[in-house]
C-alpha cells in the first residue's frame, strides 16, 4: 500500500502544499500546482529533505527524484465517470523510475458528531506515528 499525504503549509517560510511520503511520512517534498492547457491539475514535485527524529536533511540533487502528476475527472467513464491520474517520476541518475496511470473513486462521508474540530482525523486516515514538525 502507498502512503502519501499532502498539507498546506503556512508555517511562515513557505507557503504552499508539502507531500508527505511513506508509512512514517519521513520524506518530504515541496508541491508546486499548475493547470494544463486541457484543464488538467498538474503537480511537480521540488526540493525534498528526510525527517529523521528533530533533524531535517535536504537532499541533493543527484540524488533527488522529481514526481510529475496530472489528474482530472472523466465524466463520460463508467456511471458516475471517474477521477484519473497519470504519475512519472524521474531521478536524475537512475532515469525514469516509475510510470503509473489508474483511477480511483472516493466518497465524501461527515465527520462523527462531536468529532469535526480542525485537525481532526478518521482513524484509518492517521499515521502510524506522529512527529512534531516546527
Amino acid at each position: 500500500m502507498f502512503h502519501d499525504t499532502t498539507s498546506f503549509d503556512d508555517s511562515g517560510t513557505r507557503h504552499g502544499l508539502v507531500d508527505y511520503v511513506g508509512r512514517y511520512r519521513r520524506l518530504v517534498t515541496d508541491l508546486n500546482l499548475s493547470v494544463t492547457a486541457g484543464g488538467r491539475l498538474r503537480g511537480v514535485s521540488e526540493a525534498s529533505r528526510l525527517f529523521l527524529g528533530p533533524l531535517r536533511i535536504p537532499l541533493p540533487a543527484a540524488l533527488d527524484a522529481k514526481a510529475y502528476a496530472e489528474q482530472w475527472w472523466s465524466p463520460d467513464e463508467g456511471q458516475a465517470g471517474k477521477h484519473r491520474i497519470q504519475v512519472k517520476v524521474i531521478q536524475p541518475q537512475l532515469g525514469l523510475v516509475l510510470v503509473y496511470a489508474g483511477h480511483f473513486d472516493y466518497r465524501l462521508e461527515p465527520y462523527p458528531g462531536g468529532l469535526s474540530a480542525p485537525g481532526y482525523l478518521p482513524d484509518r486516515a492517521r499515521p502510524d506515528r506522529w512527529e512534531g514538525r516546527s
